[in-house]
């Protein structure tokens, strides 16, 4: 009885991590790049300056810290080498940016009385990713994917964002690039 629990618990954290995976390779990824950049000389990189928060916008360090990371994992695997400053042939910038989490309730349900607004999470939020490839020298934008409906789940966000990044890396280069 307890082999049978075990193997069925075995086989939900699968599928349910499977669900994941697929979830993200399923989502839609919208690239646009800049004709004639010879994408395909490109060694170096670093990372560009961290975003400014758009107002109306959360920030949350921890998973920017995380995208970071997975950004630079996923380009150094493809043999692209990183560099903390100094020249390079690309600089590296990205937005993680949440839509639709929160919902405001005014209300205090213990004595119904309006306390103001209060933010309360429900559900999975949701992100757009966006990465951008930029000239070291202009900050033009050479390359750009974005991928949106990012859920991101509190148990494992860095797994996530991981999967998130490599899906949105896995139109870099273009192919006429």
């Amino acid at each position: 009885m307890l082999r049978a629990t075990v193997i069925g618990a075995a086989t939900l954290a699968l599928a349910v991590g499977c669900s994941t995976a697929r979830q993200t390779a399923e989502l839609q990824v919208h690239t646009e790049y800049q004709a004639g950049t010879q994408f395909l000389q490109w060694k170096t990189f670093r990372i560009a300056s961290e975003p400014a928060v758009q107002r109306g916008q959360s920030s949350y360090p921890h998973l920017q810290k995380m995208v970071r990371e997975a950004l630079i994992a996923e380009l150094e695997a493809r043999g692209y080498q990183h560099a903390g400053d100094g020249s390079t042939d690309f600089r590296v910038a990205f937005d993680l940016v949440f839509s639709g989490t929160t919902m405001r309730d005014g209300l205090d349900s213990t004595y119904g009385t309006d306390t103001g607004p209060a933010e309360s999470t429900r559900g999975k939020p949701t992100a757009t990713l966006a990465v951008r490839m930029l000239d070291p020298g202009t900050s033009q934008v050479l390359w750009q994917g974005e991928m949106g409906g990012v859920e991101i789940d509190a148990v494992n966000p860095e797994q996530q964002l991981r999967k998130a990044v490599w899906r949105v890396l896995m139109e870099f280069p273009p192919l006429s690039g």
